[in-house]
This record gives structure tokens, sequence and C-alpha cells, in this order.
């Protein structure tokens, strides 16, 4: 209890809440995507780098091969050779030499036929006007004589090579020999990882903001949602669940208050419930000990007074049945427990039977019962529970007939269905209460029943007709009467459906397909 209320107070501290489980994800992603990059600065910066160089110095190179082949006047070519090295920090070297072959037989100039054609130091620093790399004549021995383009390591930082054997038509052809420093890298990847630590700091102080924010943008609304769940617990069905403008938030909320109005209406009905099912049950109990106590008292010793008495107790004992065994089985149906056994059944034939029932409230009370049922209409359902519907119907319009004491009932085919109804000339029901008359308990505020009923009956037959997946429903008009109807599948449409099923199948089998099932692979 106290963990919970520290929570409660605590919220923006509490490590194993949403909001801060979201904010150390977002700040963590985001220190491991700076920390990758700065790996990738730094351990690759050099690499990267050294490529630019060399590509640079293979363009430079091939620019002094193309303009030695065009040399006109020395002078200007000595300007261009001039302006290329100051601008580029490459020192450039023309030059002719006779090559030896050591003991080991690598070429080495002999110093005595060296000819310096053209010497221009871009990095005066980096190596002398006529430094040559040691290993210049072995590699470009090695690539045929070719251009050749290469790092060599130092102390400093190292440098690029280029170097290339220029064809002039002489005896002695001329080599090209190019430098260029590599400290510069030195220099850029430290400004680079002194960039790379402060926009690190920068990045890793923004995303920190950042993260709180959406964090707490994210938490702010389940934070809510405890808080008026805690509400909603303790019965309070007027809260509202909020959202925050995302789509799975609003979702939830949505949810949460659709739940909320369920469970309000819930609590309505059953306090509705507890109210009507002790209103009914308190008159038959009155009446049972009142009748009993009179029995005792009174009419013990008076057949005739004592056996009156008793068939009132009898008739509210059978009441009270009545209802526990429609609260029952209206709690089975709503449960989803309650299996239906469907099987043909000859709803013509079932409602004759159903209406034979009522026939002593012809003979004893005047009632007047017309029947409209066509021959031969079938369906498949679950016979008994059928049964309980006509029932309950015809019970149904019997207490809420007009003057005249006329009920109608009907059973017909209309297009693949059969449909039954009943029909009585009571005062009918108001637009406003239609949907309203299947509810458990539920008075028609426009009739008033002559016969004392459980006030479940209608409620039972909504929940055995869904089940079945019939259509229901009831027209009224007030002052004229109301129907009620359901219709079913005939037993004729659920064959001819159990053929088409059967002939899609076969042919899927087969490898074709039906038009319609064409039709339904190009429209999906």
């Amino acid at each position: 209890m106290n963990n919970n209320n520290t929570r409660q107070e605590n919220p923006t501290f509490n490590f194993k809440g949403i909001r801060f489980k979201t904010w150390l994800y977002f700040f963590s992603m985001t220190v491991i995507l700076l920390v990758i990059l700065l790996f990738v600065q730094i351990a690759f910066f050099a690499i990267y780098y050294q490529n630019i160089k060399r590509r640079d110095m293979e363009r430079i190179g091939e620019s002094m091969i193309a303009l030695y082949g065009e040399r006109g006047a020395i002078e200007e070519f000595k300007d261009r050779v001039k302006s290329t090295a100051m601008t580029t920090g490459t020192n450039i070297l023309f030059f002719r030499v006779r090559l030896n072959k050591n003991e080991q037989g690598k070429p080495v100039p002999d110093p005595d036929s060296f000819e310096n054609i053209l010497t221009e130091t871009g990095d005066a620093a980096a190596l002398s006007d006529t430094a040559i790399d040691p290993d210049f004549f072995a590699r470009m021995e090695a690539g045929g004589w070719q251009n050749t383009v290469y790092a060599v390591p130092s102390p400093s930082g190292g440098y690029v090579v280029f170097g290339a054997r220029l064809d002039d038509g002489t005896d002695r052809p001329a080599l090209l020999h190019m430098t260029t420093p590599l400290t510069l890298s030195h220099f850029t990847s430290t400004i680079m990882r002194r960039q790379a630590f402060y926009c690190a700091l920068i990045c890793a102080a923004l995303s920190l903001l950042l993260s709180l924010f959406i964090s707490d943008r994210i938490a702010r609304p389940v934070t809510e949602f405890s808080k008026v769940a805690k509400k909603l617990g303790k019965g309070d069905f007027s809260v509202k669940f909020l959202g925050n403008g995302l789509s799975e938030i609003e979702d939830l909320a949505d949810t949460l208050n659709y739940a909320t109005a369920e469970m309000g209406k819930t609590e309505a009905l059953r306090r509705e419930l507890l109210a009507n099912v002790s209103h009914d049950l308190r008159t038959p109990l009155t009446m049972v000990k009142a009748y009993a106590e009179m029995i005792r008292d009174i009419s013990g010793a008076d057949p005739q007074k004592r056996a009156a008495h008793s068939q009132v107790i009898i008739d509210e004992a059978d009441r009270l049945a009545n209802l526990v065994n429609d609260i029952q089985n209206l709690s089975k149906l709503q449960s989803g427990t309650e299996t239906l056994e469907k099987s043909p059944l000859k709803l013509s034939e079932l409602a004759k039977s159903v209406l034979e029932r009522f026939n002593i409230y012809s003979s004893k009370d005047g009632y007047i019962f017309n029947a409209e049922i066509e021959p031969d209409c079938q369906t498949v359902a679950d016979g008994p529970k059928i049964e309980q519907v006509l029932y309950n119907l015809i019970g149904n319009a019997l207490n809420y007939t007009g003057a005249d004491k006329t009920v109608s009932v009907f059973v017909k085919k209309s297009g693949g269905d059969v449909v039954f109804g009943v029909r009585d000339t009571g005062k009918g029901i108001a637009p406003d209460e239609i949907d309203a008359v299947w509810e458990r308990y539920y008075r028609s505020g426009q009739s008033k029943r002559k016969r004392v009923g459980t006030g479940l009956g209608l409620s039972i037959v909504k929940n055995i007709l869904e089940m079945h997946g019939a259509r229901y429903g009831v027209d009224s008009t007030p002052g004229a009467g109301s129907t009620f109807w359901f219709a079913m599948p005939s037993r004729e449409s659920l064959q001819r459906r159990e053929r088409e099923q059967e002939q899609k199948k076969k042919k899927r089998s087969d490898g074709g397909a039906d038009e319609s099932d064409s039709y339904n692979l190009f429209t999906k």
C-alpha cells in the first residue's frame, strides 16, 4: 500500500513507470547512435581522407601528364606547373635518371645520371625539392611503369606518392614524381573529434529534453486513465477517458468509454432487475403466506374455502416457478452456455400445435385466434427453443390485444425465408419505445397487461432468435396494435446454398473457378 502511494506522489521518478521507461529507451537509443557516429568518424576518417587524397593525386597527375605532352613555351609550362603545385600543396618533380639493379634485384637510380627537368614545391616542409621516395622505382616497376599511386606512412603523418613514365621520344623517358602530405588529416581529425564531441553533448542534451517531452506525452493519458479507472472502480460511471491525439490512445479511450457506458447500462439493468424481481417475488410470497395463514386460522375446517385458498397458493407458487424458470433460461442464453441442436423443423405444424394450447382462452374468456398458416413452411432450427419463441410471442399478444380480444397468427414464405408473425389489436407501441420492448422487465407506456407475466418473455425471444441468426422485429402504430415477427431461411434455400457450396468446393478441387470466384479474385 505504501509503495502504491509513493508511486502516486512521485510519478516522474517511478523507475518502473511507463514515463521513466519510455524516456530511458529514447535516451539510450540516442546515446547508442551518437557513440556509433563518433566511432565511425574517428575510426574511418583517416582511411576516408587518404582515399580522397589518392584520387586527388591521380587527377592532378593526369593533368600534369597532359600538360607535359602539350608543353610549348617552357616558361608558360613552368608557370602552370608552379601554380598547380601552390594551389594543391603538391611537390612536383619531372626528371630523367638511369636505373641499375642492386643486390636484391631492385631498380636503383644512378646519381650521376640524374637530370632535373622541372621541380616545383607546394609543401617544402614535407619533402625537399629533389626528395624521391625510396620505394618509388620498385613500385613503378611492379606496376609495369604505368601510372602508380600509393601512400607512405611516417611519424609526421605520411604522404601520398604518384608516379608516371612520360614517353617524350628520347632514349631516356622522363619520370613524374609527385607527393602531397597527409599531415592535414591529423589536424582535421582533431577538429572533427572536437566538433563531434560538442555535437554529441548538444544532441544528448536535446535528446534528454525531447525524450522527457515524448515520454510524458505518451505516459500522461495512461496515468490519467489510471485515475479515471479508480473512479470507475468506485462505481462512478459518469467518468470520461480522454485521448491525446495519438490514434492508438484515441482508440483505447473510445474503447474504455464504450466499456464504461456498457458497464453503466449493466449496473442500471442490475438494479432494475433486483427491483423488479424483488417486486415480482414479494407479491406471490405475500399471497402464499396470507392464504396459508387463512387456511390455518379460518378456512381449515371449511373444505370449500380451504380448497379455494389452497388454489391461490398453488397459482402463486406456479407464478414463482415460472419467474424462476424464465430467469434461469434467460441467464443461460445470455451467458453463452446454451447450445443449439438444429434439425429440420416444420414451422407450419409447430405454429398450429402451439396455437392449439391457447384454445382454452377462446372457450373460457372469448378470445379469437385467426390463423393464416401456409402449408409446408420448413426451416432448420432448434425445435424446443423456437417453440418457446412462438409460445412467448402469442402469449404476449394475448396479454396486450384490444377489447375485441383478437389475435392473428401467420406463417408464410417470403423469398427464401419463412416468416412467422403475430398481430394484436391493442394500443400499440410508441416509436421511441420500439427498441426497448425486447429488454427485460420493460413495460410499454402505451399498453397495460391484462394478465400477469414475468416480464422476461420478449427478452428470451430476442436471445433465442439471435442465437439462430434470425431477423426479427416489431411493427406498431399507436392505437392500431402491434405485429411481432421473425424470419429464418427456408429449408429449401439452405439446401440450395449447401449444393452451391459443394459445387464451388468441387470446382476448386478440380483447379477451376466459377464466375463468382473469378470476380472475388479481382475484387479482393
